[in-house]
């Protein structure tokens, strides 16, 4: 008798073991109903290697969910194109750092190594990331920011949300090339950069070489030598002369002594004379003339361009 009840509550037991396997399997299986994984097929923009034309590349991914393909979207476009006759209109480097969605607004979020690259450089990428995004299903615009902060154009203005008609990249824009000077490592001579920028609204080119100096280099080795700080409050040029208005922070913010006193003057004076049309530079901060600029250049008269101050190759 206690050899059958022991057979019979082993025999209970096993219908127990594997009555609760078959829950198991079955929750597994209904967890893989919740999460199903399907293919989508996105467009990646791209662009040749001259930056000449844009190019698409479409490509197969994975989703479990649909919230999921703008930063599936977003990486596939950080890996670059498959067809070696594209290259990556996103800056080398950049890395993505958070990206959302928000009623149809994807807001993306990008490392500041977005920014390395020129004005042209920048309308490529912004091209790819609005157009890629936009292509995707209920995406009606696209907020690109670097470092958390939105991104600014060459105007120096925010862009903010752009839907897929503001993002348009045309090779027949005014493009020009300007030559900037900026210290080499020691401090001592000025080395040239030169870099495309984009004209527009009829603002004169001076302002952009300006506002590029500001900016910085961006080649290795060299450093900046116009306080990041100042504003150009104006700039016009007469008879050959060019008048630069710059804010008081120009002159606040700059760490003074006469060879970074020299080296800042020079950088301005003969990006400047690049020009055809300037042999001179006048300074004024704040709208005046004033004497010296952090006590060992005289800084009231027009400065003409120092050849000699250019590293020679």
């Amino acid at each position: 008798m206690k050899k059958i009840f022991l057979v019979s509550f082993l025999a209970l037991m096993v219908v127990f073991s594997l009555w609760g396997c078959g829950m198991n399997k079955s929750k597994k299986s209904l967890d893989v109903l919740e999460a199903p994984q399907s293919k989508q097929t996105i467009n990646l923009y791209f662009t040749d290697k001259e930056n000449s034309k844009i190019l698409s590349e479409t490509r197969e991914v994975i989703v479990k969910s649909m919230d999921q393909l703008p930063e599936i979207a977003i990486n596939e476009l950080l890996k670059g194109p498959v067809n070696l006759d594209m290259k990556n209109a996103i800056p080398e480097g950049t890395k993505l750092l958070s990206i959302r969605e928000e009623d149809g607004l994807v807001i993306v979020n990008f490392s500041r190594d977005y920014y390395n690259t020129d004005d042209i450089g920048e309308i490529v990428a912004r091209f790819s990331v609005v157009n890629t995004l936009c292509d995707l299903p209920n995406v009606d615009k696209v907020l690109i920011l670097v470092e958390g902060k939105e991104l600014v154009g060459p105007s120096g203005n925010e862009l903010g949300p752009l839907e897929k008609d503001d993002a348009v990249y045309s090779p027949t824009k005014d493009f020009t090339t300007i030559t900037l000077y900026f210290a080499d490592s020691e401090g001592m001579y000025l080395v040239p950069e030169k870099r495309q920028i984009i004209i527009k609204d009829n603002e004169p080119v001076e302002k952009y070489i300006m506002q590029e100096l500001i900016k910085g280099p961006k080649s290795p080795g060299l450093s900046a030598t116009v306080p990041p700080e100042t504003k150009v409050l104006s700039i016009e040029t007469k008879e050959k002369v060019c008048f630069v208005n710059l804010s008081s922070e120009f002159k606040l913010q700059h760490n003074g002594g006469s060879t970074g006193e020299i080296m800042t003057i020079y950088s301005i004076v003969n990006s400047l004379t690049e020009l055809e049309s300037i042999d001179k530079v006048q300074f004024l901060i704040e709208g005046q003339k004033t004497e010296t600029f952090k006590g060992h250049i005289t800084f009231n008269e027009p400065f003409e361009r120092d050849p000699d101050i250019i590293k020679k190759k």
